[in-house]
């Protein structure tokens, strides 16, 4: 069984390759994220996040590695209008918040973050944390981002609880 991460996009998510969001992630402080979530500094030491089959034409979808001897995290973009249907109604059937519901409701893409239930325990939750946060960042005001029940919107840097 997965657990996901799932962004609702207004706006396409385009110009953005696995091998710029990899960049971006070079550049994150893991230490202090992983702090920030309770991991040890060794388990942080060893995040190192890789795609290491991007997706077609080099695209951020495909799966990103992040430690040695961990299942990788899948990023699954849909961009086709059946799929991305499907995906709001499967989201509009648990009630999203006010807030979450015009990000669902007019989502022309939908992002995944496919990842084992170990992740949370390894620090792959706090990769795709900050994957989910990179993406959001890339289309400002254009993504809500769904955590179980749990939905957000990013503001600034912070995730904020919708």
């Amino acid at each position: 069984m997965a657990s996901w991460l799932t962004l609702y996009a207004i706006r396409p998510m385009d110009g953005l390759s696995a091998s710029a969001l990899e960049q971006r992630l070079r550049q994150s402080d893991w230490l202090t994220l992983a702090e920030g979530a309770g991991l040890d500094e060794q388990a942080a030491g060893a995040l190192d996040p890789r795609f290491t089959r991007p997706g077609p034409d080099g695209a951020f979808d495909g799966e990103l590695r992040y430690a040695p001897d961990q299942r990788p995290i899948v990023l699954r973009r849909w961009t086709s209008a059946e799929r991305v249907a499907e995906e709001r109604d499967e989201a509009l059937e648990v009630e999203p918040p006010d807030g979450a519901r015009r990000f669902v409701a007019g989502a022309v893409e939908v992002v995944g973050l496919e990842m084992g239930w170990s992740a949370h325990e390894d620090g792959g939750a706090i990769v795709a944390g900050e994957v989910a946060r990179l993406l959001a960042r890339h289309q400002p005001g254009a993504t809500a981002l769904r955590d179980d029940d749990r939905w957000y919107v990013l503001d600034d840097w912070a995730w904020r609880r919708l």
